[in-house]
């Protein structure tokens, strides 16, 4: 089946990498001090009809609009140092040269409206509530990895309810899912036909 995988620095400066029908970027793209550059580079190294296929948080998001900076993909500046809505994302995707095939939004285990709109506030302030009680004690440090823990098992079984309300959902179009994935082609480069 053939799938290469190189490193990052070896995709930017190697100039004599394959071309390929299929590049991916999952939830990479949000990490890069230069998209742009990326995306030039992937522009490259697609085969003419070549696609790229883009995830990455959406900041369109319902749980943004509910908790704000508070969101789980909201890490800013060191982790995540960018953030796209479906409309910025495409905007970029046209500056460099694709054309959007398809864009979607969809939430995940780690990010859902659920958890964001409804449990994670309460939650939060029942662990603060627990650790300001037990803050002079041997149990101080035990908390805090109970409440990453617990956190992480709270937020599947909110996904798990989601999965349950969304199958009764009859409209799945909105872009206010927590992960953004586009699927772009390649656009040709239009050349000087001298007759």
């Amino acid at each position: 089946m053939g799938i290469n995988t190189v490193s990052i620095d070896t995709f930017l400066s190697h100039g004599d990498l394959p071309k390929a029908h299929l590049i991916t970027l999952w939830h990479s793209l949000e990490h890069l001090p230069k998209p742009e550059l990326y995306l030039r580079r992937i522009h490259k190294l697609l085969t003419d009809d070549g696609l790229v296929a883009i995830a990455v948080p959406n900041l369109q998001a319902r749980g943004v609009g509910r908790v704000g900076l508070h969101w789980v993909w909201i890490q800013q500046p060191f982790v995540h140092i960018w953030h796209w809505t479906p409309k910025s994302l495409a905007q970029l995707l046209h500056q460099n040269n694709f054309t959007i095939v398809k864009i979607f939004t969809r939430d995940t285990w780690d990010a859902n409206y659920i958890f964001d709109a409804l449990v994670g506030r309460y939650f939060h302030r029942g662990f603060n509530l627990v650790e300001r009680i037990f803050r002079k004690t041997f149990l101080a440090s035990a908390m805090k990895n109970l409440r990453i823990y617990s956190e992480q098992i709270v937020r599947v079984m909110c996904y798990i309810a989601y999965l349950t309300c969304k199958m009764f959902r009859k409209n799945d179009s909105d872009m206010h899912g927590s992960e953004l994935i586009i699927i772009a082609q390649k656009k040709l480069q239009k050349t000087d036909a001298r007759f």
